[in-house]
């Protein structure tokens, strides 16, 4: 049987009020968490798909310090300056409380090309917030239909696709998506509920 992560679920959604719509990654600076992609994609929105570039910022967090990590990070900060997305796509040093900033954020994205079950993934739905993700391994089990928005990690245009659809989400839509994400966590990552899954499995052996 499978026994699956646990979260902390969130008594209440905590709906951000920003100026622009605010993606946050927590993902380690490496080529397979797929930063460089989905900046690209960002850029993609903007010049193929007429997205305002005022109209959402990016931010990451993740540890600047991980060995051998400095060419990517380097990349990253290149193709940014490339692109033209310096006050657009920010990358920011890992903090202890990412719940400070996920609270904050409009959507919690991960676009890594593997994952098992990515805890920042089900941390935002516990928090009552929309999801976007790569379509890889348990994402598209874990994340409802009405959840959030996967998109093919290896492709550009329909990560950008679905950047333009997050865009123009409703404020009142993002809530329902939360809403029906938190449901999940309660279903699937809740402390009560792993704990009797365990006990279940304790009491057969």
């Amino acid at each position: 049987r499978t026994f699956w992560n646990i979260v902390k679920i969130e008594d209440s959604q905590v709906l951000a009020k920003n100026n622009k719509l605010i993606f946050l990654i927590g993902a380690s600076y490496h080529d397979y968490k797929n930063h460089l992609r989905f900046i690209q994609a960002c850029q993609y929105s903007i010049e193929k798909l007429g997205i305002d570039r005022n109209a959402f910022e990016v931010h990451c967090y993740g540890n600047f310090m991980l060995p051998d990590n400095a060419p990517h990070i380097n990349q990253l900060n290149e193709e940014i300056g490339h692109v033209g997305l310096e006050d657009v796509f920010i990358l920011h040093e890992a903090i202890r409380e990412l719940y400070s900033k996920m609270k904050g954020a409009d959507f919690i994205v991960l676009p890594s090309l593997f994952e098992g079950c990515p805890n920042v993934i089900i941390e935002g739905m516990a928090m009552a917030k929309p999801v976007m993700a790569s379509e890889v391994c348990a994402n598209s089990y874990i994340i409802p239909s009405n959840g959030g928005y996967l998109f093919d990690p290896l492709s550009i245009g329909d990560m950008a696709k679905q950047i333009h659809k997050a865009i123009n989400t409703t404020a009142t839509k993002r809530k329902e998506m939360g809403l029906e994400n938190r449901k999940r966590c309660i279903e699937m990552f809740s402390a009560e509920k792993n704990l009797k899954l365990l006990e279940d499995a304790l009491l057969e052996m």
